[in-house]
């Protein structure tokens, strides 16, 4: 079930100025970096919702304008997260410091709340949390929802003591499922071979869950250089060992000039849709194996739920030598293409960082690059900045959001991008 098959694809190279209105949603005034999620509504394109380290926006009119609508005060600004259902509803998900009753408390991040959104992000309810080992530290919640039905799949690190540098001390990952948010299974540990708890590349981390249209559950990390795979056919019942898909060299936090230790966890997809690729995994990260001054995105497919695994693919076709980093990638469920925006800096020899965004129309198969970020920024190094950036996509409509820096400065920014207009843009 562990061999895989090698096929190499090409990928077509364009790459060229950007042709699409940046918008910018805020400016970040936080001390620490903040992590971005954002989904766009499949009831309704036009409005689409961010989260910015705990900081909950939206917009009506695709983009063009971004409303806050409210805040929580989460214990990690980058233990956040935000996804929506069929029906149209968004889920908000953040790390919080509680005691064992759940009451607000500096003891330790014991739990990750739920907040729920039926009106498009104007306004959230109070949903619910899940229940997890007040013992521990619960951070990171990256969450799924069916593509049809009421099920809710997060997965998350759970650690023993975050920070503490004792060898006994582990971060592992865990699950719980809901049928609507409010209540949830007890935690399941999937993975088995155990991180540190300190939060860089030896920690289990970046995990990603989907469930496929037939209800089968996958979920993928990084742990000490590996990226790992497992899969579950009804839920609760996993392959109890860590299948590991590929080498990632340099970790998930690795250096980059101009920032430090940047995110380069993977993202784990599936494809829902009724294209021909129906039924497709595919698996998004970034890493140095081509050397410390030449960090890259890759991508790996799978056809048949993740016996077999095609060769890391070099999505960046430029020139080796420059860095892409910081990936996000997100399936639209409506046409099965495939987006990944990411930093890039084919263009400049030093810190300069560019925004870009490659898609592909044939399930992986090729893609095309496009220069999004209307103009060019250098961030400042030992600064706080962002832990991700975040696509979404649904019906043609893209949303990507991502962060910026000028002279120390972070606002976050957006980008109207319609799929025609994306597709027919001078290459």
């Amino acid at each position: 079930m562990r061999g895989r098959i090698f096929v190499l694809f090409s990928i077509s190279f364009f790459a060229s100025q950007a042709q699409f209105k940046n918008i910018r949603i805020t400016n970040i005034e936080t001390g620490y970096s903040v992590s971005i999620s954002a989904i766009v509504n499949p009831k309704n394109t036009a409005n689409s919702s961010a989260n910015i380290g705990g900081r909950l926006f939206y917009t009506q009119d695709a983009g063009a304008t971004w409303n806050e609508s409210g805040s929580v005060t989460a214990s990690n600004g980058s233990s956040t997260y935000l996804t929506a259902d069929a029906k149209g509803h968004t889920y908000f998900f953040w790390s919080a410091k509680t005691d064992a009753q759940g009451v607000a408390s500096d003891a330790g991040t014991h739990r990750i709340l739920v907040k729920k959104s039926e009106d498009g992000g104007n306004s959230w309810q109070e949903n619910g949390f899940i229940a997890a080992d007040v013992t521990k530290d619960q951070l990171y919640p990256r969450v799924t929802i069916h593509p049809r039905k009421h099920t809710l799949l997060a997965v998350w690190t759970q650690f023993d003591k975050l920070g503490l540098k004792e060898a006994a001390c582990q971060s592992l990952v865990y699950l719980g499922r809901s049928g609507g948010g409010k209540k949830w299974s007890p935690p399941i540990q999937v993975s088995r071979d155990p991180g540190d708890c300190m939060d860089g590349e030896n920690r289990a981390g970046g995990t990603t869950p989907v469930i496929s249209m037939d209800d089968k559950a996958y979920i993928a990390w990084s742990n000490r250089e590996t990226i790992f795979f497992d899969r579950s056919y009804d839920g609760t019942t996993w392959l109890g060992e860590d299948l590991a898909l590929t080498k990632q060299p340099g970790g998930w936090s690795m250096p980059v000039p101009g920032i430090g230790e940047v995110n380069g966890m993977p993202v784990l997809m599936i494809d829902n849709s009724t294209n021909p690729y129906h039924g497709s995994i595919y698996i998004v990260w970034a890493d140095q194996r081509n050397g410390k001054d030449d960090t890259d995105i890759w991508i790996m497919r799978s056809s048949n739920r993740g016996d077999n695994w095609t060769q890391p693919l070099r999505v960046n076709q430029d020139a080796p030598g420059k860095h892409q980093f910081m990936p996000w990638s997100t399936i639209d469920q409506a046409t099965g293409h495939v987006y990944i925006v990411f930093y890039d800096r084919r263009e400049h020899d030093d810190a300069q960082t560019d925004v870009y965004i490659a898609y592909s129309v044939d399930g992986g198969n090729s893609f095309k690059e496009k220069k999004i970020s209307e103009n060019v920024f250098t961030p400042t190094e030992g600064k706080p900045f962002s832990t991700q950036n975040a696509v979404a996509a649904h019906k043609g409509v893209i949303t990507p959001v991502w962060t910026r820096s000028d002279h120390g400065q972070l606002s976050v920014w957006s980008a109207v991008i319609n799929e025609s207009d994306l597709l027919n843009s001078k290459q």
